[in-house]
């Protein structure tokens, strides 16, 4: 039952010297340090850290945002923390996941903020593309001319072309032909 420390440095937080002075004052055995702010799926110190960690033990850090970015990556983070039965305890916010209580309310506050997270994420999109709309601009790839149609259809008509040249000559996919003589 071990307190395994994780320091990464991020922009505008503290110096990694402080972090872990916090860190053995807290009675962490054995520190981590990242040294550079890297995307959560490039963070070898990270890596190391959850490779050593053991069932029961309990990974310390200072801040939350040292495990990820966004609301869902700290939920999968703690869902594999679960899984793994590795406790939690984040210095800044004084939250320790030890103790059964706080461990379930902390878990669904996370899970509850990711969740709202993605419901603002989709009512936004929703009303970007409503407001595109009103604008006149209905996305996606506009349709040809129906000059570039009827040249098309003349040129199959010839029957001297196959699709593919068809395309080709008028500057489009072999697809957009075929869509067109339907």
């Amino acid at each position: 039952m071990s307190k395994i420390g994780y320091i990464r440095q991020l922009p505008k937080s503290e110096s990694i010297d402080l972090q872990l002075l916090k860190l053995r004052s807290y009675g962490c055995n054995c520190i981590f340090i990242e040294s550079e702010d890297r995307n959560i799926g490039e963070l070898d110190e990270l890596s190391n850290c959850l490779n050593f960690l053991k069932k029961g033990d309990t990974l310390v850090v200072n801040n939350l945002q040292h495990l990820g970015k966004t609301p869902k990556e700290f939920v999968l983070f703690s869902q594999w923390l679960l899984m793994k039965n590795i406790k939690l305890d984040i210095v800044d916010m004084k939250i320790s996941t030890s103790d059964e209580k706080t461990k379930d309310m902390f878990y669904s506050i996370l899970y509850a903020i990711n969740e709202n997270e993605s419901i603002i994420a989709s009512e936004r999109t929703k009303i970007g593309l409503k407001t595109a709309r009103f604008r006149g601009r209905n996305g996606g790839r506009p349709s040809i001319s129906n000059e570039i149609k009827k040249q098309i259809k003349n040129l199959y008509r010839e029957k001297k072309l196959t699709v593919a040249e068809i395309a080709k000559k008028v500057g489009v996919s072999t697809t957009t032909v075929y869509r067109t003589l339907k």
